[in-house]
């Protein structure tokens, strides 16, 4: 043994690192990780398997599956006073393989956002084709608010027309008022401005003085939020069976409508579409009665 009076060392350090070799052998002299053995913000085992239920169970009914809708569902069930952030629950889900890696997309904060100030001031309109269960591709037409995402008017029909297009744009209008502007593509049943005069729906614009504003051609981004909206539409209708025919299609667009304003949380608005605009509804009237209050303090 060796003394301790030639060991250039501490006695208590000497006596450490010899009981440690002892124990642990060569691995002993290895620098060892300095992560705690346990984290008491951690996230329980409990919460972590009710996010990956929770994220199987939305995706199998076609629904988004984000961490915000996740968290939501989180704060109505069992698990309300132990709510992770967002970037937990992301990491979580990326740490069991329920995310799939996408570097090709372009980062968000290359992308120039802009969205109406209030509900109706503008709306968003474009179709898509949903295969039925012969083949047969029926074209579902959408109205959505740009301010709260909210759907206004869905329909599916065998073909839209400019004539589907001024039907279901005044089937909204009647029920939630005339908007201040609408945004679409350049498709014909829009406009027609570049093929000689103004079509039917044109005319119908500016018959209730309403702005018609049109995305630059092959550059969807501008009409991002109804194309976003169709990726969500397709994949709840694609979770079930198809539908047999167009009217069997507009009863699952009917159901969807109300899931997807009223029950489903918009990452956007941080709440549902119905939730949002009804918020900003009275915000507004609120506003506009302490403006009246204030000029009528200053008259007296």
């Amino acid at each position: 043994p060796i003394p301790l009076s030639v060991v250039p060392f501490p006695q208590p350090v000497f006596t450490t690192s010899r009981g440690t070799t002892a124990r642990e052998g060569d691995a002993a002299f290895y620098t060892k990780s300095r992560r705690p053995r346990a984290h008491p913000a951690a996230v329980s085992a409990d919460v972590i398997a009710e996010i990956t239920r929770i994220r199987s169970g939305l995706e199998a009914a076609g629904l988004d599956a984000g961490a915000v809708t996740i968290a939501d569902h989180l704060a109505a069930g069992a698990f309300s006073d132990q709510l992770p952030s967002r970037a937990s629950i992301n990491r979580i889900l990326a740490r069991h393989g329920l995310v799939t890696p996408q570097p090709q997309k372009r980062p968000k904060a290359s992308l120039i956002r802009f969205e109406a100030e209030l509900p109706n001031g503008c709306w968003q309109s474009d179709v898509t084709k949903i295969n039925l269960a012969d083949g047969a591709a029926a074209e579902v037409i959408t109205w959505l608010d740009d301010y709260s995402r909210m759907i206004l008017h869905i329909q599916a029909h065998a073909r839209v027309t400019v004539n589907t297009v001024v039907s279901s744009f005044t089937a909204a209008a009647r029920q939630h008022g005339y908007p201040a502007a609408t945004l679409t593509d350049n498709g014909m049943i829009y406009t027609t401005r570049f093929r000689g005069g103004p079509n039917r729906f044109e005319k119908l614009l500016r018959t209730h003085d309403v702005a018609q504003r049109n995305g630059r051609g092959n550059h969807p981004q501008t009409q991002g939020k109804i194309e976003r909206f169709h990726q969500t539409l397709k994949k709840w209708v694609t979770a079930g069976a198809p539908p047999e025919t167009v009217a069997e299609l507009n009863q699952l667009l009917s159901r969807f409508t109300e899931i997807y304003n009223t029950q489903r949380i918009h990452t956007a608005r941080k709440a549902t579409p119905w939730a949002a605009v009804s918020f900003r509804s009275r915000l507004h009237r609120c506003q506009k009665s302490c403006a009246h209050t204030e000029r009528l303090s200053r008259v007296k």
